[in-house]
C-alpha cells in the first residue's frame, strides 16, 4: 500500500513538472508566433517536441507501474490550470454585459411606393405619360 502511494506521489510530481514544461513551451510558442506573425512550421515543431517529451516521460512512468502512471497523468492534468494562472496572470474581471440586441432583421426605411408604381404603369408621378 505504501509503495502504491509513494508511486502515486512520485508520478504526480513528475507529471506536474512535465505539465508545467509542456504548457510553458506552448506559452512561449504562442507569444513568439503572435510577435512575428504566422509561423505554421514553428507551431508544428513546438507541438512535435512537446508531444515527444510528454510521450517519453509518460512511457517511463508506465514502465514503473500503474500508480506512477496514474500519478503522472493526474499531475499533468493538474498543471494546466496552475500553469495558465502563472503565465497569463490572474483572471481579469468580466466586463459588464452589453445590452441585448434583437436578432430580427432591421426594417428598411419607409419609402413612397408612388415612383415605383408610376414606372410600372409607364407614367410619371404626376400621372403624365
Amino acid at each position: 500500500m505504501t509503495d502504491a502511494l509513494l508511486g502515486l506521489a512520485l508520478g504526480g510530481l513528475a507529471g506536474a513538472a512535465l505539465g508545467t514544461a509542456f504548457y510553458a513551451g506552448l506559452w512561449a510558442t504562442v507569444r513568439r508566433v503572435a510577435a512575428h506573425g504566422s509561423a505554421g512550421w514553428l507551431l508544428a515543431a513546438s507541438l512535435a517536441l512537446r508531444l515527444a517529451l510528454a510521450g517519453a516521460v509518460l512511457t517511463l512512468l508506465a514502465r514503473e507501474g500503474v500508480p506512477h502512471l496514474l500519478g503522472g497523468l493526474l499531475g499533468f492534468m493538474s498543471a494546466r490550470p496552475l500553469a495558465t494562472r502563472a503565465f497569463a496572470g490572474p483572471p481579469r474581471p468580466r466586463a459588464e454585459a452589453a445590452p441585448a440586441r434583437s436578432t430580427a432583421p432591421e426594417a428598411a426605411p419607409a419609402r413612397s411606393t408612388a415612383p415605383a408604381a408610376a414606372r410600372a404603369r409607364g407614367t410619371r408621378e404626376d400621372g403624365r405619360p
